[in-house]
């Protein structure tokens, strides 16, 4: 069994919350922004596929936008800001909460 290690606030004695990054809609977003070309989006499609997956919960789901996903990025005439837009549509839907994480 793994011990797990817990940080207690020094002043007051509460649990301090860790920090968790990395599979979120939110990162799944930036990530999607920050990507310039297509390349960017090749370098960063398994990071993608697993955000999407850990949301969806879903496997039949995750297989149809990674395989969406790939074509996208195979089809020759491919314009970068159809398929982020795509891509964020698509995480848009299995997202709960859309309302100011858009924005991001």
């Amino acid at each position: 069994m793994v011990e797990q290690h817990k940080d207690y606030c020094s002043a007051c004695g509460h649990i301090m919350a860790k920090t968790r990054r990395g599979l979120s809609t939110i990162e799944f977003r930036r990530t999607v922004h920050n990507c310039a070309n297509i390349d960017d989006l090749r370098e960063n499609i398994y990071k993608l596929i697993k955000i999407f997956r850990n949301v969806a919960q879903d496997a039949e789901l995750t297989v149809a936008f990674s395989q969406g996903f790939e074509d996208q990025l195979n089809d020759t005439d491919a314009d970068i800001e159809l398929i982020k837009i795509w891509s964020l549509k698509q995480i848009n839907r299995l997202d709960r909460d859309v309302g100011e994480k858009a924005l991001y």
